[in-house]
């Protein structure tokens, strides 16, 4: 039904109950391969305030990448022009308005990244890939 929509899913994605993606623009989010969506998540893809606060916040449509193999706990909400890193966990009742690293755990309101679990995924990576994604958590992330 969501790719019918427009959403970019990839193979293997586990999508949970209760999944909403923001209705006017589906076409804006792109699911990986291996993501789990665990239920009850909202994924926005667009901000458009009221014409009362339009002096207050911008009117914009901007994608969201949840990328290969991360996980989005229950009730996560995630705004509009974030990216979920490769392997990343969104730990439950997050929102997410920032991008969250890859290999890194986030939680909180704002999510904020609280644990670097990439020595416990190394085992999922060749060691070319494992530090290709060091190398590009490091330039983008500073991390």
């Amino acid at each position: 039904m969501q790719r019918w929509r427009g959403v970019n899913i990839g193979k293997h994605v586990h999508w949970g109950t209760d999944v909403t993606v923001d209705p006017p623009y589906p076409y804006f989010l792109v699911v990986e391969d291996g993501v789990s969506l665990a239920g009850n998540d909202y994924i926005l893809t667009h901000n458009k305030p009221l014409a009362y606060h339009k002096t207050c916040s911008e009117s914009y449509v901007a994608p969201v990448y949840i990328r290969k193999n991360a996980w989005v706990a229950v009730n996560v909400t995630i705004l509009p022009g974030v990216e979920i890193g490769e392997g990343a966990i969104v730990a439950a009742g997050s929102v997410v308005n920032k991008d969250v690293p890859p290999l890194m755990m986030a939680a909180g309101i704002p999510a904020k990244p609280i644990k670097d679990m990439s020595e416990k995924l190394r085992c999922n990576y060749s060691e070319e890939e494992f530090e290709r994604l060091l190398k590009m958590r490091k330039e983008k992330y500073n991390i």
